[in-house]
């Protein structure tokens, strides 16, 4: 391998990327510093000062911790509905158009059950949840997060929660991200130990007992030409991987003491793209998205400053500056609270010693304007979106009717839907895939190749509780449409019953509820003892048939055939068949 093309290819992406993230880094630097009690490690330090021994640089300047707080809350609140670990929030299904009846048959919908828990299980696994919450706090705040996930022969897969600040982003020809490139400082002895000594220059082994000195480490996580594709690339050519590796990553060292970058460190490949990182609202063609905390950031500095005057105004309140008499001068005055002023009284003076401010400013005027500027980050934080959820949870809804619950419901979902959209296509989607192609290889049971075949075509349904609530109002469309139904045939009609059918409208219902499918009877199960009830119906209109026929044979038996009895003649004439 030609390890000085590889290496200038890596560093010319390194360079031009980290340029391009230069040109946000101070707006994010406010963002960080305005919210967070402590700063983010690479936006407000070098990455060459960046160690395991301090990762974060105190920012003393914070005097409240507010608006982190709300940034928190909104964060755990789409982790709790969106992606809780508690409850399932997604499985996998088929399209309705490709199967048969609209349904999965028992053996698909078995196949689909498994693979949902096996997946489940791995996100249980390795550290996915922990980390999801992390990407959830950088997007609100920020605007984007970028994971990787890699394989792991002990957790399955191995999920990692980039800092702001230590990597860069690029997008591909679909507008969707697809390289990243993030660096970090190491010692001698951290480069030995995760490459080996075969891999590292000798500047690096000649320093693996200095401990203070530190080396800039970069990774290029980037698509790998396949096929007919790598006549045009040629660090692809170069590597010489085969075609099922799609992304390639690479360990290079960037210019360490003035020595020359051209030793490649090791170089990885993927199956499948490694990087999950969602954005906010971003334009096509934006590399970063827009968080909450950008749009929050003047409401912060307020917060901050308000707090500033408020703790001011409560200090010079307890401890306000002072006049005296200038024949005071010398007689010692103790200004500080609880001091005892000793003076003589060998004559009346005509002032004493009083305050500068009468009247001073009550800090209540402070203490509104910073409780409107948390509303504000609150609610831009979904806080309030959120506080109604947990409370029709709870089922703290006090004396609100159900249309009431339901329009605050539905007010709550039209500001979390936009949101929730965004995670769902650019965080969960690639999120889940990945994990479900760690987790096919390691099933009990091997697939069958129809069942390989059929899991080409799945799509994740989500069923979290925002999700749910979202289908309310296709749920309260069915509730109502059923409710009238029912109303009209009490009023004389019974023939609309007909109309509805009342199979299908269940199991639409039980989907729009996340009931689980496996509880529901399959459609052949269905039709088998829909089947056997016409079939029972029919042989007991059969038996009633036979016993009222006997029942009425028994009754012309018992009437007299004599000539002199009224009705001998019909008697005799339903007895021997002739009527």
């Amino acid at each position: 391998m030609d390890t000085a093309l590889v290496a200038k290819h890596c560093l010319a992406r390194e360079s031009k990327l980290f340029a391009a993230f230069e040109r946000r880094r101070q707006l994010l630097l406010d963002v960080a510093r305005e919210i967070y009690p402590v700063g983010i490690a690479g936006l407000t330090r070098g990455v060459e000062e960046i160690a395991d021994g301090y990762v974060y640089d105190e920012d003393h300047r914070l005097l409240t911790t507010a608006p982190m707080e709300c940034l928190r809350q909104g964060a755990a609140g789409f982790h709790g509905n969106l992606t809780s670990p508690s409850t399932r929030w997604f499985r996998f299904a088929l399209p309705s158009f490709m199967v048969k009846g609209g349904r999965p048959d028992h053996g698909q919908r078995l196949t689909l059950d498994n693979l949902t828990e096996a997946v489940e299980h791995t996100f249980e696994r390795s550290n996915a949840y922990s980390q999801l919450h992390k990407a959830y706090e950088h997007l609100l705040a920020f605007g984007f997060a970028c994971m990787l996930v890699s394989d792991d022969p002990e957790r399955v897969a191995r999920v990692e929660t980039l800092r702001v600040g230590t990597y860069a982003l690029d997008i591909g020809e679909d507008g969707m991200v697809d390289t990243c490139v993030r660096r970090f400082a190491w010692t001698a002895a951290q480069i030995v130990r995760q490459f080996g000594r075969e891999s590292c220059p000798q500047y690096v082994l000649d320093a693996v007992e200095d401990q203070s000195k530190r080396f800039e480490v970069c990774n290029l996580i980037e698509p790998n030409a396949c096929g007919d594709a790598r006549v045009n690339d040629r660090v692809a050519r170069e590597i010489g991987m085969d075609d099922t590796t799609v992304y390639r990553s690479i360990y290079f060292l960037k210019n360490a003491a003035g020595q020359k970058a051209d030793g490649i460190l090791r170089v990885v490949g993927f199956s499948i793209r490694p990087i999950v990182a969602p954005r906010m609202e971003y334009e096509l063609g934006d590399v970063y998205g827009r968080g909450r905390g950008i749009d929050a950031l003047d409401n912060c500095r307020g917060c901050q400053s308000f707090k500033f005057d408020e703790l001011n105004i409560v200090g010079n309140m307890s401890q306000p500056a002072m006049l005296a008499d200038s024949e005071l001068k010398d007689e010692g005055l103790k200004m500080y609270r609880g001091a005892v002023n000793y003076t003589r009284f060998g004559e009346q003076r005509a002032s004493m010693a009083v305050p500068v401010l009468p009247n001073p400013p009550s800090p209540d005027g402070a203490r509104q304007e910073r409780s409107d500027s948390l509303a504000e980050i609150a609610r831009l934080f979904y806080n309030d979106a959120f506080s109604v959820i947990d409370a029709i949870k709870r089922g703290d809804t006090g004396h609100m009717t159900a249309t009431e619950v339901e329009a605050h419901v539905r007010e709550a979902m039209q500001r979390l839907a936009p949101v929730a959209t965004i995670f769902d296509s650019e965080l969960l989607d690639p999120l889940v895939a990945i994990m479900a192609k760690y987790t096919v290889p390691r099933m009990p049971s091997p697939l069958t190749p129809e069942d390989a075949r059929m899991l080409e075509s799945v799509k994740v349904e989500y069923v979290s509780a925002i999700h749910l609530a979202q289908k309310q109002t296709s749920l309260s469309a069915i509730q109502q449409v059923l409710e009238m139904a029912g109303g009209i045939a009490k009023t004389g009609a019974p023939s609309v019953l007909h109309r509805v059918e009342w199979d299908k409208a269940l199991v639409r219902i039980a989907t729009l509820v996340g009931y689980p499918e496996d509880c529901l009877a399959s459609d052949e199960a269905y039709e088998a003892a829909v089947q056997a009830d016409r079939e029972a119906a029919a042989r007991q209109a059969r038996a009633d048939e036979a016993a009222q026929a006997a029942a009425a044979a028994k009754d012309i038996g018992d009437i007299p055939i004599d000539e002199g009895h009224a009705g001998s003649q019909v008697a005799a004439a339903m007895q021997q068949g002739m009527l």
